[in-house]
């Protein structure tokens, strides 16, 4: 019970924006469950309540992450407002193969012990009924017996594995998570750091960046097994070099910044002391980003802060902010660039000039993602932390 709760505290924000990952979640959960429980005989007395208490523990991990994304995919085949036939008729789907699969199973363990009376009595006439002889010989049926068992459990298993992660895979939802916003970007993402890059002027790029596709629900694809495996901490989210950390608080976004750097990313501007700017004007753009280097050399992460009453316009802005600042990043790195912007501010800024552009002109809205299939809502991973801030005010205050 308890290991439910803390699931579902440490789950629950992300049932929404990952239904396919946490599905094939589930069923990974069910099965780890099952051969736990297969294994629970074979181990120790003194183990044998912390195996139970495991395999309990992947169940409940099962029901809660099945039954919070059934609502999801359930809306994405209900084309015709028709949630409760889909519900009833998945009702009578599941109920079906379980009856085929207490036939098959009854049938197997009719199979498994027919194996073993057969092996018994072949032992006790070849041996004339010595007893040790058939100690020993039924104890090989057994065995034999205990090997068939566990192949036509590992073999069930991964049939099973295999059709749900096919099942998941050919789900193309219309909901706009983190991986698929970056898979959906990629092209407009990489024409912007191109041309910031050559340092052209926007004017003369916006052409080129306006060619820039948007791709539609169907033509997207992201990667299952990764975010699975980061869910079990198995792997780590990070896009090669780059981590992008998005809704954090207003402090760690400001980690490391001086006083000035601070005051002109909140306010919008360049911090460059050769060019004298006017930092009166606040920033509207609803949120602040930084780019943060790590210990190792060529290693960042990219923070995003969203000011209170900040829009999805606001989160897709940033968002697609951010994967132009690690495109840029990433071409610094591999053309071996020393401009030095990831310093004092200046690809911040650099990077807002066109991300502002792309959305003042219309390249790139949530309305015409909603025109290209997606659905209106958003789910990128912010959560609800918001900051406000004032200009000229060193005043930061989490809600």
């Amino acid at each position: 019970m308890i290991g439910g709760l803390l699931f579902s505290y440490s789950a629950s924000h992300r049932f929404d924006s990952h239904s396919k990952e946490y599905r094939l979640f589930a069923d990974i959960a069910n099965n780890v469950g099952l051969t736990i429980d297969m294994l629970a005989p074979h181990v120790p007395r003194s183990m044998l309540l912390w195996t139970s208490g495991l395999a309990t523990l992947c169940r409940v991990a099962c029901g809660m992450a099945a039954g919070a994304t059934k609502g999801a995919i359930t809306r994405h085949f209900a084309l015709r407002n028709n949630a409760s036939d889909l519900d009833a008729k998945e009702g009578t789907q599941e109920t079906l193969v379980s009856l085929l699969g207490m036939v098959f199973g009854v049938l197997l363990a009719k199979a498994l012990r027919t194996l073993e009376n057969t092996r018994m009595e072949h032992a006790v006439v070849d041996d004339g009924g010595d007893a040790n002889s058939n100690d020993n010989n039924g104890g090989g049926s057994v065995d034999i017996a205990l090997w068939a068992t566990w192949l036509a459990f590992a073999f069930l298993t991964i049939l099973h594995m295999w059709a749900n992660h096919r099942g998941v895979s050919s789900l193309r939802l219309r909901s706009l998570n983190r991986e698929r916003a970056r898979i959906a970007l990629n092209c407009v993402s990489n024409a912007c750091a191109s041309a910031i890059m050559q340092e052209s002027k926007l004017d003369k790029v916006l052409p080129s960046i306006r060619k820039a596709n948007v791709l539609s629900p169907d033509d997207v694809q992201e990667s299952l097994l990764s975010y699975v495996l980061d869910i079990v901490g198995f792997s780590s989210r990070d896009n090669g070099k780059t981590n992008m950390l998005l809704g954090v608080s207003i402090s760690e976004t400001l980690q490391g910044k001086s006083v000035s750097q601070a005051l002109c990313l909140l306010s919008g501007q360049e911090d460059n002391k050769k060019k004298k700017k006017n930092v009166d004007r606040e920033n509207d753009d609803g949120y602040v980003i930084t780019v943060q280097q790590r210990r190792r050399k060529g290693w960042f992460t990219i923070c995003v802060t969203l000011r209170r009453g900040a829009t999805e316009t606001h989160e897709l802005k940033s968002f697609l902010h951010a994967m132009v600042i690690s495109r840029c990043l990433y071409l610094m790195e591999t053309v071996k660039s020393e401009k030095g912007w990831e310093d004092g501010g200046m690809i911040e800024s650099r990077t807002r000039e066109c991300v502002n552009t792309v959305f003042d002109e219309g390249v790139l809205s949530p309305d015409l993602l909603w025109r290209h299939g997606w659905d209106s809502g958003i789910l990128l991973g912010y959560g609800r932390s918001r900051a406000t801030w004032e200009s000229h005010k060193n005043v930061e205050k989490e809600e």
